[in-house]
Parts: C-alpha cells; structure tokens; sequence
C-alpha cells in the first residue's frame, strides 16, 4: 500500500515538473519566434532605408533648381512629375517645412520675444515672460559628471552660428574672459560635458514657473498656447524671416517692430479663408504695393535717421527661404522609415568638380553662382 502512495507521488512530482518545463519551453519558443518574424521582418524591408536617402538625394536636387531658378514659395510636392519608379507596394511621403519663415525663440532679443509673448497675453505678461526667459537662457552652464566628454577625435554636426542682427549686449570685460578660461579648465580637469543653455526642446519651458501656468496644463502637458508657440517660432532659424512663409502670429510679431499693413499682406499671401496666395518678389515690392514702409539698404543709404522704424528691414526680414526641414516616410505594410533633414542654403561663387555652374535668375545678381543646400543634420528612424 505504501509503495503504491510513494509511486503516486513521484508520477504527481514528475508530471508536474513535466507541465512547468513544457510551459517554459513555450515561453522560450514564443520569444523565440517573435524575435525571428521581427528580423526577417526587418531585415526583408531594410531597402525602404536606401529608397529614403535616394529620395532624400532627389528632393536635394529639386529644391536647389527651385530655389534657383524660382522665387515662388517652396513647393508642396517636390516630387510631382517626377518618375520614382518604386515598387507600388511602396508608399512615400515627402513633407517641406520653411524653418526660415518662423521667428527664432533662440535669439535673445527682447523687444522681439516680448512681442511674441504678446500673443498669450497683456503686455505686462509678455514683459514678464521676457525676462524671466532671458534670465532662463543666461543661467549658469549645468556640468554633468556622468556622460564623458567628446572625444577631441569625434566629429559631430552643429549649426553654424551666425551674428545677432540687434545684439545689444555689451562685450565681457577681460576678467570675465578668464573666468570662463577657467571654467574651460575646470571642465576639461572633471572630464564632464556641458548642458547647452539654449532650448533645445520646448518641454524645457517647464522649468520656468511663468510659463508652466500659460503654456502648461496641471499634469505638465502642453495646451493649446504651446502648440500656437511652436506654430510660429523655431529652435533652429536665425534671422532673417523670410516673410512669404510667415503666419498671421509671425506677422502679427514683426508688426510691432515694422512699419506693415497687416490686412493687405494677409490678403496678398493668401492667410484668410478662400484667399489667392501670392508673394513677395523682394522687400521693395512690399514698399511698392503700399504693404509696408520698410527701411531698406544700409545706414549710409538712409536719409531720414529719424524714420520712424528703428530698425532695417533687410536685417530682419527676407523673401527667400534659407533653412529647410524635410520629412520623407516610405512605408511598406506595417513596416515604414522616416527620414528627418536639415537643409541650410549657401551660396558660393565660381566652379566647382562635379557641380552644375548655374546662372541667379534671382537676387539681382549679375554673376553666376552656384547655390547647394547643406545638409546640417539628419535623423533615420525604422
């Protein structure tokens, strides 16, 4: 009787071990097949990620052409009339957006950021925001002891930095000079990295008190005032805002700084309902049309020093674009690549091996040039 309980044990004990490595064994093989379907999957449409940098090479080329031999606005689609010969189980989607035709949130000016600010509020908010903004770009460069610093060897890719048209800062007296020799010193003896002081995302807004209650909701999301900010504004643009691609709020911006007819330029570039867009050929022509009283030319050409603008147009605003954001997706099924670019355009006179010489039918220029777009960063995600 006993060993017939003791061999009913032993069998219960064995096909209970037997149920949890079957289960085991499943879960291994479930993980198992997932992981093969992800990499064949991946590895089987790994051709979208060349289709995307070949199309990103053929927008390249059309938008140097257009912004050649055109001075209309940038097209919607890059690609139209142009033969792809892709495969029809590909699907591609090309999206431009004019960085240069957004107000720069990162030039600390602030006549210009409070007038932007003005959109979310009375003027004394808007002062308020400035300030608090400025005293937030200008705060003390945070170290970071855990992420190493760049290898002097590395090679990374940055925006070139260009000159504040209306910089009124005063240049640093030579002892601030040392301090931050030293603080180089210092930097290099912790081997940390330093935290740039400029927004690089718009959630960092957040740490600004003032602006969580405007631009924030309770659980730290953006609202509706965010979204509008980064309709108008760009962390990437410098000056000059190419106004044919200006909204209502970067015109409303810029009014309060230039002599504009707000109401006949939104009418001319088509920004109310069922309106015909246009645009502006150059500055001149907004003077022309009797749209604005730019000042335009330099310093020396002004006869009037007592114009009521105070400052020159050409400076501030352009009619060209010059800093380009391309958005190429190319999806397959379920699976799709997106390509994310920057495009900053340069002219550079004379010849260059393997380059096209082309002739400026813009810019009233009587010598050749040739005009490339720079590719200043780029982002593949699959």
């Amino acid at each position: 009787m006993r060993n017939r309980q003791t061999l009913g044990a032993v069998l219960i004990m064995v096909l209970g071990m037997l149920m949890v490595l079957s289960a085991l064994v499943g879960l291994f093989l479930s993980e198992v097949t997932r992981d093969v379907q992800l990499r064949f999957q991946l590895s089987g449409k790994i051709n979208l990620k060349h289709e995307a940098y070949n199309i990103m090479d053929i927008v390249q080329s059309q938008l140097e052409e257009h912004l050649t031999f055109s001075q209309a606005p940038l097209p919607k689609n890059p690609l139209k009339n142009i033969a792809l010969n892709l495969p029809e189980s590909l699907q591609v989607v090309v999206e431009l957006t004019d960085e240069s035709g957004k107000l720069p949130l990162n030039e600390i000016n602030q006549t210009m950021l409070t007038a932007i600010f003005h959109l979310f509020g009375d003027i004394w908010d808007a002062q308020k925001l400035a300030r608090d903004y400025i005293k937030w770009i200008k705060r003390k460069p945070v170290r970071s002891q855990i992420i190493e610093s760049w290898n002097k060897s590395s090679t990374f890719k940055q925006l070139p930095e260009e000159k504040n048209p209306d910089n009124r800062q005063k240049k640093q007296p030579k002892d601030n000079v040392k301090d931050a020799t030293q603080d180089n010193n210092l930097s290099e003896e912790n081997n940390g990295m330093l935290f740039p002081n400029t927004l690089v995302h718009y959630d960092q807004l957040k740490e600004i008190e003032s602006f969580r209650t405007i631009f924030f909701d309770k659980n730290g999301n953006g609202n509706n005032n965010l979204a509008r900010l980064k309709a108008c504004t760009s962390l990437l643009n410098t000056y000059p805002i190419n106004i044919n691609s200006a909204t209502t709020d970067v015109l409303t911006v810029l009014g309060k700084e230039f002599a504009f007819n707000l109401d006949a330029m939104e009418r001319h570039l088509g920004l109310g309902e069922n309106e015909e867009k246009n645009y502006y050929k150059n500055l001149e022509e907004i003077n022309a049309l009797g749209h604005g009283r730019l000042v335009l030319g330099t310093e020396k050409d002004l006869k009037n020093k007592n114009d009521m603008m105070r400052k020159q147009a050409n400076k501030f605003i352009t009619t060209k674009p010059h800093l380009i954001k391309t958005r190429i997706m190319v999806s397959e099924g379920d699976v799709s690549f997106l390509l994310e670019s920057l495009w900053l355009k340069q002219l550079t006179t004379g010849t260059k091996k393997h380059k096209l010489k082309k002739t400026s039918q813009i810019d009233g220029r009587g010598e050749d040039y040739e005009l490339e777009l720079k590719l200043l960063e780029e982002n593949g995600i699959l």
